[in-house]
């Protein structure tokens, strides 16, 4: 591995024991649930990881072992040299987390009153804080709303205010956690930009969580697509946009007459495409993946057939597909792995 990274997560693994009150009045073995499985990454200053993944993929239980809030059960972990959770005090400090969490904020304090009470906690002096304070809220253009109450804050302005805490004692490794859900286009814009222009700039490391495609293709530099608690998906942005603009699929509407079906349905499947009902007999809709002299030489035939093409509908692929592709992938290489086995 690199030894400049300064995040490494290396083999580790995290099984939960799941039960309830029925388990305690009748005793029964605990369910174990795998939530991560030998999960090995690294991200390097200067650097925006994505880490994407459906809903209990084990992102959080990831970024909380991280933070030594959760013990893994297996492999190691180390932020800026410092091993977790052997050296777990030290380690947290040189982490900023943001998260969806704005009931961390104290809703009856100024926003300027919230990021000295945080720095404070990270042992500055009363005036060093205070001067801090100040520095992160012309930083982050909050210094006309510095001291308004914080629950008269917009979406944006806590969630600017909650990066301005995570920057607060200038960590190594920024943690983000869903950082820009609620915030509207413009304000996710500016988010993207600041972290892009300035945060990776400072050669901090960044692990940026996230369900939204559009922003790992603008700001990430590696992807990691983790399912089920193992990564699916390990490489730079160039490869998993090639992988995504793979997956890609084009539809295509035609009408023809019932003596010209039979001839373009054979057309479809001879090039590797699908065809299904678009709502009457006389209409299919077709879906051909691959480059645009593909897509041309399908239309090329179809018009050669006598069909009258309607629409031609390139659609790219979402995160929740790219999530199936990637599962049904690892789960086609498992049966072929336990078939050589029996061979």
């Amino acid at each position: 591995m690199n030894h400049q990274s300064l995040l490494r997560v290396q083999d580790v693994s995290k099984t939960f024991r799941s039960g309830n009150l029925g388990s305690w009045l009748w005793p029964k073995p605990a369910r174990k649930v795998r939530g991560l499985d030998r999960v090995s990454f690294e991200v390097p200053p200067g650097q925006v990881t994505a880490l994407l993944g459906p809903n209990g993929a084990g992102k959080t239980t990831l970024i909380n072992i991280i933070c030594d809030l959760v013990r893994a059960d297996g492999g190691h972990v180390s932020v800026a040299g410092l091993p977790v959770p052997q050296r777990g005090s030290e380690a947290r400090r040189q982490i900023g987390l943001v998260t969806t969490n704005e009931r961390s904020f104290f809703w009856r304090l100024t926003g300027r009153q919230n990021l000295v009470f945080f720095a404070a906690m990270q042992d500055f002096s009363r005036r060093q804080a205070r001067q801090r304070a100040r520095e992160l809220l012309a930083q982050f253009g909050l210094e006309p709303h510095a001291d308004r109450l914080f629950h008269t804050y917009s979406t944006g302005m806590r969630k600017r205010l909650t990066l301005a805490r995570a920057l607060m004692h200038d960590p190594a490794v920024l943690l983000m956690d869903e950082a820009t859900n609620g915030l509207d286009a413009p304000a996710t814009e500016e988010l993207l930009a600041f972290i892009r222009d300035r945060v990776a700039a400072s050669e901090r490391a960044v692990l940026w969580a996230t369900h939204r495609l559009e922003e790992v293709l603008t700001l990430c530099d590696r992807v990691i697509v983790l399912i089920a608690g193992r990564i699916r998906f390990h490489g730079p942005i160039s490869e998993f946009t090639d992988w995504c603009t793979a997956q890609a699929r084009t539809q295509i509407e035609v009408e023809c007459s019932p003596a010209q079906r039979g001839p373009v349905e054979a057309f479809v499947r001879s090039i590797g495409a699908t065809v299904g009902p678009a709502g009457t007999r006389t209409r299919s809709t077709l879906a051909t993946g691959g480059g645009s002299d593909q897509l041309s030489g399908v239309v090329r035939g179809l018009l050669d057939l006598g069909a009258n093409v309607r629409r031609v509908e390139p659609r790219k692929i979402s995160l929740s597909e790219a999530f199936d592709h990637l599962a049904r992938r690892a789960a086609g290489a498992a049966d072929d792995r336990a078939a050589d086995g029996h061979a």
